[in-house]
């Protein structure tokens, strides 16, 4: 006979008990709402102002729960992917610290922020090196970019005497296109504006974020895609890497005792999908391997968008390349296992690659992903809080222990060990 558990130690709440409690809940706010209607509604006046007061702090404590319960959502969250703070939300804060008299640990606190970050903000505003940044572009005669651009064009194209800047406010006010010529002057002497952005803007805008290529915001945005050639001896290999552009996870790694070709990319490109899901871009050179049937297979096939940078462009590539820099670093130091014929060497050397594809993604901390490790950075888990140990403070035992990665000795696994239990 099996023992029947308790389904509350279970950690299931049974359903009568649930039902309970909400009608206990329910029948206490409605008598609680009838009480206030009846005082809201009093005759004497002193009863009707308690009834008003009694009304706000109980809005004021539904507040305060909101407040805590999106505080809580966002200190969950892994700090490099929070939400930004906005320019005017910025003054907001330095506003309630003058008003609260909180010090810069409170605020923080408060705020869900680093305290590095307040008193940045704070240093920023009392110097108005970036006043920008705490209430944002000016909202008054501010013109178009293409206003500007437009300005600075006509200079360019008139340089001479004879075209100055009422005559160039006069030209486009002819356009149909009002400016004045102290706004004029104001522009040629402002830094020109950025690229000029050519692309038909909707009516009306958009709401959405645009996302840019090089620069994505989640997992699964772009990948990149690249070989690079190592040699043994006399033999040639050639080593495919895919890595995801947001948290630069090496998704694959892959070496060719062959040169390879565009079916064969193709079938790694696939093989990874199947494994990681599907991308929105995939970025690569313009190699042999990677024109026209790689790219209409890419397309039509997979349903990826295939960009190509530039000729002599390796900075478009420049994540993978990077990664390619780390790779021969230890490729130098690595010897790679040797067999009968360049086969059998290609096949000890993917055994390695792997060791070294599980080194890289699991304990090597990249600077852009913010000390994060890549796998940390794809299943957004983040490192552990960091505790601040200062100088009077009880000093725990510390050990560092450096060991060999999958046996591999240029492969380095540190351990960092505190033992607290000193530590009264």
């Amino acid at each position: 006979m099996q023992p029947t558990g308790n389904p509350i130690d279970a950690g299931r709440w049974p359903r009568a008990l649930r039902l309970l409690v909400e009608a206990i809940a329910t029948a206490f706010m409605r008598g609680y709402w009838l009480s206030r209607c009846r005082a809201a509604a009093h005759a004497s006046g002193i009863v009707r102002l308690m009834a008003e007061r009694d009304d706000a702090l109980w809005r004021s404590a539904l507040a305060e729960r909101m407040l805590a319960v999106q505080c809580r959502r966002i200190a969950g969250m892994n700090p490099l992917r929070r939400p930004e703070v906005l320019p005017e939300d910025r003054f907001e804060v330095l506003q309630l610290i003058r008003l609260q008299g909180w010090s810069v640990r409170e605020a923080a606190r408060r705020f869900v922020l680093h305290k590095n970050t307040v008193s940045a903000w704070q240093r920023l505003f009392r110097t108005g090196a970036d006043v920008g940044g705490f209430f944002g572009p000016a909202p008054f005669n501010r013109l178009n970019d293409a206003v500007r651009w437009l300005v600075q064009d006509l200079r360019r194209m008139c340089p001479h005497l004879a075209v100055g800047t009422r005559t160039i406010a006069r030209l486009i006010l002819q356009a149909g296109l009002q400016i004045s010529r102290s706004s004029v002057q104001r522009i040629l002497r402002e830094k020109p504006p950025g690229k000029r952005d050519r692309r038909a803007v909707p009516p009306g805008g958009t709401d959405t974020i645009p996302y840019h290529i090089l620069l994505p915001r989640t997992i699964n945005r772009t990948w990149h895609l690249d070989l690079t050639v190592v040699t043994v001896l006399w033999f040639r290999f050639h080593i495919a890497a895919l890595m995801d552009g947001f948290s630069r996870k090496l998704l694959t790694l892959h070496v060719f005792a062959r040169t390879p070709t565009w079916n064969m990319m193709a079938a790694l490109v696939r093989q990874t999908v199947e494994t990681h899901g599907k991308p929105r871009f995939l970025v690569t050179d313009r190699g042999c391997q990677f024109r026209d049937r790689f790219h209409d297979y890419v397309e039509t096939v997979l349903g990826i968008s295939h960009v190509r940078g530039k000729v002599r462009s390796w900075t478009f590539n420049g994540k993978v390349e990077r990664f390619f820099r780390t790779l021969k670093l230890w490729w130098r130091l690595s010897l790679f296992g040797w067999a009968l014929n360049k086969a059998g060497i290609a096949v000890r050397m993917q055994a390695r690659l792997d060791g070294f594809q599980d080194w890289y993604n699991t304990r090597r901390v990249h600077q852009a992903l913010g000390g994060s490790t890549p796998e940390q950075a794809w299943t957004e888990s983040g490192p552990p809080t960091a505790v601040t140990l200062r100088a009077g403070d009880p000093q725990p035992e510390i050990r560092i222990l450096r060991h060999r990665y999958r046996g591999d000795p240029h492969l380095p696994d540190l351990e960092i060990e505190i033992d607290w239990s000193n530590v009264a």
